[in-house]
């Protein structure tokens, strides 16, 4: 899993590698789209999903992550038992792999669970939240992924705001949105810079990175479920994001910075 850890002072945030963390969804995992010289057209709204077969996908998940849970145990205790044997160079190989098994099976399990995201019905609460609190506990949630670190978030000075929001999507959904924006990056070094202020009865925080930009075809389709800009992305984090934050009033939108310096996604949540 990634552990984002928020260090004193100032907000900024560093993200640690400790592993993958099977549970999955809200809020797991990282999906980006490609940045490429950009320009300044906005992302529009993405249809809800509903050509999914609701029924089919929830049965189908059910019997996968039965199946997954099934093959990670018998992988597990087949580590563990190895593991009792003497040392030796073929053994130590073995184990390896049995173990790359394991943190695929766990991949594919939180997968799953994020196809089902873009499918089941949303109930979101409303609840009042404070503004930074709600931005702390992005930071502090364990998350499923493997961006590599390090990745340097840093968060500019927030107002006393008091959201109106379900804290949980709202949570999930404002990590997907920052994962995105830090894998946009490429490996450019530079840090991802959030923001926020009011803006009428909602709350707007601007997510800024340092990429390339967006390309229109990038910026037309990044909301649609199963878009990735790039092939090793399974184009889900976007998507679920907008799902979490239409369900409660809120919304999304990504944008070009002027001067090609990167891209902003905009996400806005009522104020109470």
């Amino acid at each position: 899993m990634l552990r984002w850890a928020c260090k004193a002072g100032p907000r900024r945030y560093d993200r640690a590698a400790t592993g993958r963390d099977p549970a999955g969804p809200p809020g797991g995992g990282k999906e980006s789209v490609s940045h490429s010289t950009g320009s300044t057209r906005t992302a529009g709204a993405a249809a809800e999903p509903g050509t999914l077969a609701k029924p089919l996908l929830s049965g189908m998940s059910h019997a996968l992550r039965n199946s997954l849970n099934a093959i990670g145990l018998t992988l597990m205790n087949a580590t563990r038992q190895l593991d009792k044997e003497p040392a030796t160079p073929r053994r130590d190989d073995v184990v390896a792999q049995l173990r790359l098994a394991v943190d695929e099976v766990e991949v594919a399990r939180a997968t799953v669970v994020r196809f089902v995201e873009l499918a089941r019905k949303l109930e979101p609460a409303r609840e009042r939240v404070g503004l930074g609190e709600l931005v702390d506990a992005v930071f502090a949630h364990e998350r499923p992924g493997n961006l590599p670190p390090p990745a340097r978030v840093d968060v500019g000075p927030l107002p006393a705001l008091t959201l109106l929001c379900d804290p949980k999507l709202a949570r999930c959904a404002l990590a997907e949105v920052i994962a995105n924006a830090v894998d946009a990056r490429e490996g450019s070094g530079r840090g991802v810079r959030v923001s926020a202020a009011r803006d009428g009865d909602a709350a707007r925080i601007d997510v800024e990175d340092d990429g390339g930009g967006l390309s229109d075809g990038t910026l037309a389709r990044c909301f649609e479920p199963f878009y990735a800009g790039r092939g090793e992305h399974q184009g889900l984090g976007l998507p679920i994001a907008r799902r979490y934050l239409d369900a409660q009033g809120g919304s999304v939108t990504i944008e070009n910075r002027s001067g090609g310096r990167g891209a902003r996604a905009v996400v806005r949540l009522p104020v109470a």
